[in-house]
């Protein structure tokens, strides 16, 4: 009895997972330049209503959190971890598992920090794995997201300050020197003033 409610219940599970559509989750994923020959990939997801996606840090012994997994990456290398920004998932009691769990509605962007090494040859391959359930619902549903990324976004160039040449160090004599020449200019200047100012003709050059 206790073998044919097991196979009943596996029976309904599957026919249940094949009945919820794959595309619950649908993902718009970019490349973003920021700067220093680093990029960020960010992975903007629309939840269908009613439903929602856990966050990407989940307590132990919790539902499988929401994650990126590289099969193949080139010419790059990740930095730090796939983690959502912006929106602040929604942290509530779950009597399923028990605990406080966060999850997301309706939305979430998700990103990783990824430095460039090699443009040539950039390639990154692998998935978003996600766990997609209803509100008071003890199942939940894994919806594996793949991704291949091969074009790189404009990459800027790191602008440095133009640095100012130190002015030349004179010697005490070419001082001297420039420092005469230009009393004796300004002299020269001034009494050409003065001659014209009593009347006198200016000389022609």
């Amino acid at each position: 009895m206790n073998l044919k409610r097991t196979i009943i219940s596996l029976f309904f599970l599957f026919v249940l997972s094949q009945a919820f559509p794959q595309h619950v989750i649908s993902w718009k994923f970019s490349l973003q330049d920021k700067g220093n020959g680093e990029i960020e990939l960010v992975a903007d997801a629309t939840i269908q209503q009613g439903w929602h996606m856990y966050d990407s840090k989940i307590p132990d012994n919790g539902p499988y959190p929401t994650s990126l997994s590289f099969d193949e990456i080139k010419g790059a290398e990740a930095v730090g971890d796939f983690n959502a920004t912006g929106k602040q998932a929604t942290v509530k009691y779950d009597p399923v598992f028990q605990m406080n769990i966060g999850t997301f509605d309706n939305s979430a962007r998700f990103i990783q920090r990824i430095k460039v090494t090699d443009k040539g040859s950039f390639l990154i391959t692998g998935d978003v794995m996600i766990r997609a359930a209803l509100p008071r619902c003890p199942m939940n549903f894994l919806l594996p997201r793949r991704i291949c990324l091969k074009r790189l976004p404009q990459l800027h160039q790191p602008q440095y300050p133009r640095q100012r040449l130190p002015a030349p160090q004179l010697s005490l004599s070419e001082t001297f020197r420039r420092t005469l020449h230009r009393f004796q200019h300004r002299r020269q200047h001034q009494s050409l003033l003065t001659k014209s100012c009593s009347g006198h003709p200016l000389p022609k050059n």
